[in-house]
């Protein structure tokens, strides 16, 4: 067996293993192309964990490399996917229905944070949630698997995935709210339905 630590494997294992299995039950409920390639992405990161625990490190790095092109020239339509979902969840959605913390956990939740308080406060509550829970994670990883992770990486690794994060969720928020006001506003939706 190659050099992998069996801790860092077997997180890697688990971790994409369910992100590749969930992208695919999102991809199949909502019907989005974009979430089969996402999908498609976690799996070949799992095999390049694979590749690399059997010590054959430049198949899985070019898997690695080949998958981080991909989600990059992916990234846009996983942008107009997630737009589309949030805009027919807006559609669907009582806005103005008390909110419950569990929906925190979804979409909904958050549009209707968005809706009552303003994009801004919720951009910050995303941000400052991402971070404590992302942190988290990551800090307790460094303290368990030291020879895996430091907590300087721990840091620039929460940093990054906060900041990314929080600019990708808010500009779909924002997309999102502002497509349905324009179909609130637009004549057809004026016009008395029959």
């Amino acid at each position: 067996m190659g050099n992998m630590p069996f801790e860092l494997f077997l997180f890697g294992i688990i971790f994409f293993g369910l992100m590749a299995i969930l992208g695919a039950m999102r991809a199949r409920q909502k019907g989005e192309k974009a979430y089969y390639l996402s999908a498609m992405a976690s799996a070949l990161v799992l095999l390049a964990f694979v590749l690399a625990f059997l010590d054959q490190p430049i198949p899985a790095f070019v898997i690695v490399i080949t998958v981080g092109m991909m989600s990059f020239a992916l990234l846009p339509k996983v942008l107009r996917a997630s737009e589309r979902e949030m805009v027919c969840q807006l559609e669907e959605m009582e806005i103005s229905a008390p909110l419950r913390a569990r929906e925190l956990l979804t979409n909904k939740g958050w549009l209707k944070l968005a809706s009552k308080h303003g994009l801004r406060k919720t951009t910050m509550l995303y941000f400052l949630l991402s971070t404590v829970i992302g942190g988290t994670i990551l800090f307790m990883a460094s303290a368990f698997f030291p020879a895996f992770i430091s907590k300087e990486h721990a840091l620039g690794f929460t940093a990054a995935y906060s900041i990314f994060g929080t600019y990708v969720y808010h500009r779909t928020l924002k997309k999102a709210l502002t497509q349905l006001k324009m179909s609130a506003q637009s004549p057809k939706s004026q016009q008395p339905k029959f």
